[in-house]
Order: C-alpha cells, then sequence, then structure tokens
C-alpha cells in the first residue's frame, strides 16, 4: 500500500465518522403555532383592542405629571389692620391609570371604567394611591364610583367654567346608582347617591338615606344648556370657620348652565353658569383651598368662562361671584361676598407632551356687622401652578 492510497483511505473515514456524529446530533425543531394577534377594536373610538381569545375590548389610557404650586398665604385686612401674606411652594407627581372595558350584549353595550391614582408632594417616601372612579354601565345604567351627577359630564353638559381651576360648585364623587335616557341630542338622567360628608376629607355618612339628583342636558352643533337639582336628604353645613356642622337638615339646590361653540373665534368655547339653594346644602359650599372659610354653604352663585386653541397654544379665563346665606359668620349678621377669577395659557410642546400654566385669584368679603358693629374684614389670595404632563 502506498502512501497516496493511505492518505484517500484515511480521509474517507473521517468524512464518514463525521457524517454520522452529524446525524447523531442533529435537532428537529418543532413547526411554530400561529400567534393570535392584537386585533383593533374601532367600535368604540381610538385605542381600543380586543382581548385575545374575546370579543371584550380593552382601552388603557392615564397620564404622568409634574406640577408645581405656588400658593400666597391668605392676606387679611381688618379694618385698616393687615395680617398674613407670604408664599409657598409645593411639587407634586401624579400618575394615573384609566381602564376601559366594553363589549356588546343583548341588552346593549356592558361597560367597566376603573381609575387609579398615585401622587407624591416634594418628593417624600410617602405617596396617595386612591381608585377614583370604579364604576359599571350596562344601557342607561350606571352605578358605583363616579362623580356626582350634580357636576358630571352626563349629556356632553360638564360642569365647571373651562378651566383646569373650574370653579365648579360642589364638585365631589359618590357611590351612585343612576339611570340616562337620550334622544336627538336631549338626555335625563336620575341619580340615587350616598350622603358624604363635605369638608375636606369628605367621610361618608353613617345616613342610610339616599340624596336624589337629577340633570335634563340638551346638545347640539351650536353648543348646549343643561339643568340640574338636587335633594340632600342629610345637609352637614358649616356655619362659622371651625365649628362642626350644623344639626343635619334636609337642602335643596339647582344649577344652570349654557355653552356656545365657536362664539368670536375658531376652536373656542364660552360658558356661563350659576346655582342658587334656597336651603343651606353641602352640594354648594365654599372651597377657598386654604381652610379658614372652606364648607361655608353658599346661596348663590354666576360666572362665565371662554377658551380658545390657537393651533398648539391655548388660552383660557374665568370668572364667578357668589354669596353665602345670611349669619354664617355672625347670627343676624350679612352674608359674604366671594369673587374668583381664573386664567391659564397651554402650549402642546409635541404629540401627548403639554405644558400649563395657571394663575387664580380669591377675594372674600365680610361687611361690618352685629352689634357693636365689627370692621370689615377682607381676605385676599393669589396662587397658581406649572405642569408638564405626558399623556397616554
Amino acid at each position: 500500500m502506498n502512501i497516496k492510497s493511505l492518505l484517500l483511505g484515511s480521509a474517507a473515514a473521517l468524512v464518514a465518522v463525521s457524517g454520522v456524529a452529524h446525524a447523531a446530533d442533529a435537532i428537529v425543531t418543532a413547526e411554530p403555532e400561529p400567534a393570535e394577534y392584537v386585533r383593533v377594536c374601532d367600535v368604540y373610538g381610538k385605542g381600543f383592542f380586543y382581548i385575545p381569545g374575546t370579543e371584550t375590548c380593552l382601552k388603557v389610557g392615564g397620564y404622568v405629571r409634574y406640577q408645581y404650586n405656588f400658593d400666597q398665604n391668605a392676606t387679611i385686612k381688618t379694618g385698616s389692620v393687615e395680617t398674613g401674606g407670604g408664599y409657598a411652594g409645593l411639587s407634586k407627581v401624579r400618575a394615573r391609570l384609566n381602564f376601559d372595558v366594553r363589549e356588546e350584549t343583548e341588552l346593549g353595550t356592558l361597560r367597566g371604567y376603573v381609575r387609579l391614582q398615585a401622587q407624591n408632594a416634594n418628593g417624600d417616601d410617602s405617596a396617595t394611591y386612591q381608585m377614583k372612579f370604579g364604576y359599571l354601565q350596562l344601557g342607561g345604567l350606571t352605578a358605583g364610583l363616579y362623580d356626582s351627577l350634580w357636576t358630571s359630564d352626563i349629556g356632553g353638559a360638564e360642569d365647571g367654567l373651562l378651566t383646569d381651576t373650574d370653579l365648579a360648585v360642589g364638585d365631589r364623587t359618590a357611590n351612585l346608582v343612576s339611570y340616562t335616557y337620550a334622544m336627538d341630542g336631549l338626555t335625563g338622567t336620575l341619580s340615587l347617591e350616598n350622603p358624604v360628608f363635605s369638608k375636606a376629607s369628605r367621610h361618608a355618612d353613617s345616613d342610610d338615606s339616599f340624596d336624589v339628583v337629577a340633570k335634563v342636558a340638551y346638545s347640539a352643533g351650536w353648543g348646549g344648556a343643561y339643568v340640574a337639582g338636587v335633594y340632600d336628604s342629610e345637609a352637614d353645613v358649616y356655619y362659622a370657620p371651625g365649628l362642626a356642622p350644623s344639626d343635619a337638615k334636609e337642602g335643596y339646590a339647582v344649577k344652570l348652565g349654557a355653552w356656545v361653540d365657536n362664539l368670536l373665534l375658531a376652536d373656542s368655547v364660552f360658558k356661563v353658569e350659576g346655582h342658587y339653594a334656597p336651603e343651606k346644602t353641602d352640594f354648594a359650599t365654599l372651597d377657598t383651598s386654604y381652610g379658614s372659610r372652606d364648607g361655608i354653604p353658599l346661596q348663590w352663585t354666576a360666572g362665565a368662562g371662554y377658551s380658545v386653541k390657537f393651533g398648539k397654544l391655548g388660552v383660557g379665563v374665568a370668572g364667578r361671584y357668589g354669596e353665602t346665606f345670611d349669619s354664617v359668620v355672625i347670627p343676624n349678621g350679612k352674608a359674604l361676598g366671594v369673587v374668583d377669577l381664573v386664567g391659564n395659557v397651554g402650549y402642546d410642546i409635541t404629540k401627548n407632551l403639554n405644558l400649563l400654566t395657571e394663575v387664580t385669584y380669591q377675594n372674600i368679603e365680610q361687611p361690618s356687622q352685629g352689634t357693636p358693629a365689627s370692621a370689615k374684614i377682607t381676605e385676599d389670595k393669589l396662587g397658581g401652578f406649572v405642569r408638564l404632563q405626558r399623556n397616554f
């Protein structure tokens, strides 16, 4: 056997062994299973998708925002003597998640809505966590935690005066059961709501009766109008600053509002709103943001607001005047007069990111009253915020 034959034989043997080894090590991969991709659900508008394997549609949204508040300590002038004043700043970070679930049934659209929110102040380790909303809807029925019908946007008639600090009378939430009937732009709603304690803590009342709220709204291409009325089964109102609520009594109030779209300028809204309460009710109380007058019942208010959008730039202004009931501070005394002014400027930096700056002013005037006559008291407060918000 020569050297050439030996080399050729060795090479053939190596190839054969290598082939056997590769055959033994071969891995057979399974055929990939078909993936079920998320399908867009456009029945209820943008952002909804079908939960895989179901005919239920889900939308997840919310925002993250940073806000810096600046507030003046109330400047109080009693006669010619002035006290108070000075400013304080506070940073806040808030995160909000909204979950909106809907599907069609033989009884109509079945909906579930949950809003979760967390907020931190000044970088403290602690934060507040809340379920702001949690309700279900079937057809015209709504049940759960939601804005009171007194202040909700049912029928397209949202309360308030178009600025972020919207000067809404009795802005509140409640556990409620309501029914809405809508036809040709006209909406009528009746709501049964648990009584709530209307000062800052808003703890649930122990009484087992319900407050009753009714609202009728009409909306069209030009704008709309609404009227709401409330029967307050147990009005926990404050007759004087710092005192406990008065003995519970029944209260009543009515609210009227109207708005006009594209008045004077394109992409604008003009709105008026007011209320009158023949009896004291915690559905219509003074919100001073600094506590000394919080919870005092308002007998009437009247206000107006205007907002307009110029491309990425938005501007809004609002003003309101109101009066408390007589004798809320001094027996047989006179009503307090309250002036609120708000102005803001917003700018859309890019898609889903905006900047908003708002300034607020409040003036409360207590006339000279009593025997002997007390000095006239005037309280002034200036405040506002700067906010950066990312929506999703």
